[in-house]
């Protein structure tokens, strides 16, 4: 089944995360300082071990890395997506992904996935300031975008929902194709 946002603006479908974005996008955000640090070696392996969706392998990776390196937000934010995938229990995954935004406050994907995670607790209110956050580090970024006017939706905010669907509309004039997978 392919992962789309269903009419409460949660991702459905077995799969939660599109995992192969996710290695892409989280293979360029490596800090410097760790890229030959053990720690960022552990990390890379975990991403190896996420990309191939052997989660139970990734995990020990990551704790081992983020023992070596307890500021490595990126090891925090990868966590905190595998804890979910492996218990899908938002409250298991969100404080890694807290975590990882306390050491890198400017981690618009981070700020996004708690958003989605709050949604499902169905702690909309939390989930606007998150998604609202996301976009105040990243205004391009179209699913966070997306999410937000779902929930300006679901919270019967009609304008400030119509005002971000036309945002978003307006970001991906250029290729409206992304957009097909996440509204249908």
């Amino acid at each position: 089944m392919p992962n789309t946002i269903n009419n409460h603006g949660l991702l459905s479908g077995k799969k939660c995360l599109d995992w192969n974005a996710l290695f892409l996008s989280l293979s360029l955000l490596w800090p410097v300082p760790v890229l030959s640090h053990q720690a960022g070696n552990l990390y890379r392996e975990a991403l190896s071990s996420v990309e191939k969706q052997d989660f139970n392998k990734a995990k020990p990776l990551l704790e081992q890395a983020i023992n070596e390196f307890p500021a490595f937000a990126e090891a925090h934010h990868l966590y905190g997506l595998v804890e979910f995938h492996l218990t899908q229990q938002p409250e298991r995954a969100i404080p890694a992904l807290q975590q990882a935004i306390r050491h890198n406050p400017n981690l618009a994907q981070a700020q996004y996935d708690v958003a989605l995670l709050l949604i499902k607790q169905e702690k909309l209110k939390e989930a606007q300031e998150a998604a609202q956050q996301a976009l105040t580090i990243y205004p391009r970024f179209w699913e966070a975008r997306l999410t937000l006017a779902k929930l300006f939706d679901r919270l019967a905010l009609t304008n400030q929902a119509i005002q971000e669907y036309q945002t978003v509309l307006t970001q991906q004039s250029i290729d409206p194709s992304p957009l097909k997978d996440k509204v249908d």
